[in-house]
């Protein structure tokens, strides 16, 4: 029992190293980030969901969010509405959601050894390390998989239906903030198959029908495999629809196999497939497990097929699910050596990231941007309702989260970052790069 507080204790001390390596500020590097920390900041002093930064000006078809969703801003931006917003708020409250999420397993009716291990899984998890110094929401989605966990759990126990209905509501509640969370229903197939079939069968409909509504209707759209598929379904050209599914499969199974940017990347591979391949060995002995491997399988087929996932980053959607998995191991197999295996890979993952994160945190601290004029942001609150298209060349290299969501009138100043080869709306201005500044462009009227 002594190991295991020493072990939580040198990973507690790893995390207060890289904090104190990061210090207080943590500034957008990835292009992703300012879409959360400027959508957070438009909902935040407009209280409208309309999305200030997109990618092709357009916007979601229903409430013209951007491509994450109305449910980063409205979480960021609401904390923001009663405490003050800052963009440094986006990774505390992640934080925060995780050390809840932490909180639960004091709660769990398991023993204290097998609680202890599990937070080790978690802290050592290179998910946890790599997205707790940015401003990426995965430290959420991460919480949330504990949170599932713990719902699943309390529902195996009871079989009550007061905890389904808990447990399906927050299940939805994901789904909100990632579309492919809704694959998490498919889990209750083990709990309902003998005496509910007939709801299993409706789940197994309705989950690809609300994860297709979802996605097309409340994220805009960006190009990917995803979007070439919904686009060859709608001309109806089934040869090429086909095609291109079979293509992507082709090439992400090569991938899968060939394709490394490190031996943290490889060795997190390995963790996932031999946390699958103990799932298969396990599931005619727990109930859990059954459902864990049915919902990581499930994402990970719709991966291989819909999103080209040999970079690691593209694993995103798995990983949370891997941890369920891995925290059912250990809680049903306590006396077991299989979650030993997972932790060892798991953990030897954990050391191999962290020369890589040594050396992100140090981009990040001295990535530099030039600051947008005063006068160019004032000049952009004066305007009616633009829509600014921001210059390829100057996605990098400037202060994007200096520009103004909110013009004078208290309406949303809408954006178009041109991150992909895609139609764009028509933009009524443009911001350019000129002597080395950004500088204001109209239709027909130069200014600066």
């Amino acid at each position: 029992m002594r190991l295991y507080y020493v072990v939580i204790g040198l990973l507690l001390l790893s995390y207060v190293y890289f904090f104190s390596l990061m210090g207080l500020e943590n500034n957008p590097y990835y292009g992703d980030e300012y879409f959360y920390i400027k959508n957070a900041e438009a909902f935040s002093e407009t209280g409208s969901l309309k999305a200030s930064f997109t990618y092709s000006g357009r916007g979601s078809k229903i409430g013209e969010f951007d491509a994450h969703g109305p449910v980063y801003p409205l979480l960021y931006g609401g904390i923001g509405k009663l405490f003050g917003y800052d963009f440094q708020l986006i990774s505390k409250v992640n934080l925060a959601i995780l050390l809840l999420s932490l909180f639960l397993f004091i709660l769990s009716m398991e023993k204290l050894s097998t609680k202890l291990i599990q937070i080790i899984l978690i802290l050592s998890s290179p998910f946890t390390l790599f997205y707790a110094f940015s401003l990426l929401p995965e430290l959420i989605h991460l919480g949330g998989a504990i949170i599932l966990y713990y719902l699943y759990e309390s529902y195996h126990r009871s079989s009550r239906g007061r905890d389904l209905w808990i447990l399906v509501s927050f299940i939805l509640l994901l789904g909100l903030f990632r579309s492919t969370w809704l694959f998490a229903l498919i889990g209750l197939v083990p709990f309902l198959w003998n005496g509910r079939r007939s709801l299993v069968l409706v789940l197994i409909f309705s989950i690809p029908i609300l994860t297709w509504l979802l996605q097309t209707n409340f994220h805009e759209g960006v190009v990917n495999v995803f979007s070439e598929m919904k686009y060859w379904f709608g001309e109806g050209n089934w040869s090429v629809l086909f095609d291109t599914i079979f293509f992507n499969i082709k090439r992400n199974i090569y991938f899968l196999f060939t394709y490394s940017e490190g031996a943290f990347y490889a060795i997190w591979k390995i963790w996932l497939f031999v946390s699958l391949i103990l799932g298969f060995l396990l599931i005619a002995k727990d109930k859990l497990v059954l459902s864990g491997i049915l919902m990581l399988a499930v994402t990970f087929l719709f991966t291989l097929v819909f999103y080209k996932f040999y970079k690691w980053t593209e694993w995103r959607m798995m990983l949370p699910l891997t941890v369920f998995l891995n925290l059912r191991i250990i809680a049903a197999f306590p006396s077991q050596y299989y979650y030993k295996g997972l932790l060892i890979i798991n953990g030897l993952a954990f050391l191999f990231l962290i020369p890589f994160q040594y050396e992100l945190i140090q981009l990040r601290k001295n990535y530099q941007t030039k600051t947008i004029s005063k006068d160019l942001v004032s000049h952009i609150k004066t305007l009616e309702q633009p829509l600014i298209q921001i210059d390829t060349l100057a996605l990098t290299g400037f202060a994007l989260e200096q520009l103004p969501v909110v013009n004078q009138k208290g309406q949303v100043i809408r954006y178009i970052l041109p991150y992909y080869e895609m139609e764009l709306k028509e933009a009524s201005h443009f911001l350019e790069i000129q002597e080395g500044q950004l500088m204001m462009r109209s239709k027909n009227i130069r200014s600066q």
